[in-house]
C-alpha cells in the first residue's frame, strides 16, 4: 500500500522517467531500512576487538535486500498500469504474494533448505532474490516496452507536424 502510494504520489518525474521513479522509490525504501535495522547493529557490535563473519553476512545479505525491494517496486509499478488486463494484473499479483510467502516463510519451513549455517543460508537467499530480479526486469521492460514505442510514434508525428506547418510559413 504505502510503495502504491509513493509511487502514484505527485512528483518531479514525467511519464517517460517511470524506470527514474521505481529506482528512487527503491532506494528510498532499502536506506530507510538499512538505517533502522542495521545501523544501530553495526554501531553496537563493531566496536569490538575481533572479527566476526556475522557483520560481513549482513552487509553482503543488504545488497541482496536491495535487489529484492527494487524488484518489488518494479512488479507494484506494473500492477498499478490502468491499461493492462486483469489476467496480466493477477499474474504479477501472484508473483508477489509467492515472494513473501518464500521470503517470509520458505527459508524456515522447506526443509531441504532448512539450516543453521548462515552462509548457506545467503546461498538460498542469493538465488531466490536473483531469480525474483531477473522475472520482475523481464516483466518491467516488457510492460513499458510499448509505451516507449508509443512515446517514439508521437515525438516522430511532432516532428512532422513542425515541419509541415514550417512548409506553410
Amino acid at each position: 500500500m504505502l510503495i502504491k502510494y509513493a509511487l502514484n504520489l505527485k512528483n518531479p518525474f514525467s511519464e517517460k522517467e517511470t524506470a527514474l521513479k521505481v529506482l528512487t522509490v527503491g532506494l528510498i525504501w532499502t536506506l530507510a531500512n538499512s538505517i533502522c535495522s542495521n545501523l544501530l547493529y553495526f554501531l553496537m557490535n563493531a566496536t569490538g576487538e575481533e572479527f566476526n563473519w556475522e557483520y560481513i553476512i549482513t552487509a553482503i545479505e543488504s545488497n541482496f535486500d536491495l535487489i529484492e525491494r527494487l524488484a518489488v517496486v518494479a512488479l507494484v509499478e506494473c500492477l498499478d498500469q490502468n491499461d493492462k488486463s486483469f489476467q496480466y494484473k493477477a499474474f504479477i499479483g501472484a508473483i508477489l504474494v509467492l515472494k513473501y510467502a518464500f521470503f517470509g516463510l520458505g527459508f524456515k519451513f522447506i526443509r531441504i533448505i532448512k539450516t543453521d549455517d548462515k552462509w548457506i543460508q545467503l546461498y538460498y537467499k542469493a538465488i531466490a532474490t536473483l531469480v525474483l530480479g531477473f522475472i520482475s526486469r523481464i516483466i518491467f521492460k516488457r510492460s513499458f516496452k510499448n509505451q516507449q514505442e508509443l512515446e517514439k510514434e508521437l515525438e516522430n508525428l511532432q516532428k512532422r507536424l513542425h515541419e509541415e506547418y514550417g512548409k506553410y510559413n
